[in-house]
């Protein structure tokens, strides 16, 4: 009940069990094992991948999706009211009218988009590509790379943070922690939030 009432995820539930069963273990031996079973929920939950609900295409489906930055940000700016024909989103992203409209057609048909009385509606609301996936390296690079496109324009509104550090491994934990914990909490917040605006998170928060 308490882990319904606080919203925890399926794993941070495990976790909550595991921590209520060893608080009232009365033997070495079964501390031991509900310490270990602790561990596994613990490095299950350091990941990404296991922290955000996703949908899943095909390797066929990703290699083309991962491929190119214009296949993520059209399907982003598509719901987006001033960007609802392939004319305005090759406007806004100073692409060809054929490239956007063959990755509407690969959008629609992979279930991604679906087409609505007003333009497009999201197929599905989240994908995300996990860090151990072959196509994660691309994805970064193409995301990376629009960074450093928007970093000329030093427009006011975004942020580009960069900060190499020296400290302790007790800190670097944390600050791992809390920024997985941020990730998670601001998921659950866009895949419910309306399509206005198009950012970019890496961490370089720019409008792209």
């Amino acid at each position: 009940q308490l882990a319904r009432f606080t919203e925890l995820s399926p794993i941070e539930t495990d976790y909550l069990l595991i921590l209520v069963q060893l608080g009232r273990s009365g033997t070495q031996d079964l501390k031991k094992i509900l310490m270990r079973q602790l561990k596994e929920v613990r490095s299950k939950g350091q990941s990404v991948k296991n922290r955000i609900e996703h949908k899943q295409l095909t390797d066929n489906d990703k290699a083309t999706f991962y491929s190119s930055w214009h296949f993520i940000a059209t399907w982003l700016a598509a719901p987006i009211a001033s960007l609802a024909t392939a004319g305005d989103l090759a406007k806004h992203f100073q692409l060809s009218e054929s490239i956007v409209a063959d990755t509407l057609r690969f959008l629609i048909e992979k279930g991604l988009l679906v087409s609505s009385t007003k333009g497009f509606d999201f197929g599905k609301n989240v994908i995300h590509v996990p860090h151990d996936s072959p196509f994660v390296s691309k994805h970064h690079v193409n995301w990376r790379l629009k960074a450093l496109q928007t970093m000329e324009r030093k427009l006011d509104e975004n942020l580009h943070y960069s900060a190499p550090m020296s400290l302790s491994y007790e800190i670097s934990n944390s600050i791992r922690e809390e920024l997985l914990q941020l990730i998670q909490k601001q998921t659950k917040k866009v895949a419910t939030s309306p399509s206005e605006k198009l950012m970019c998170l890496n961490i370089d928060w720019f409008e792209f």
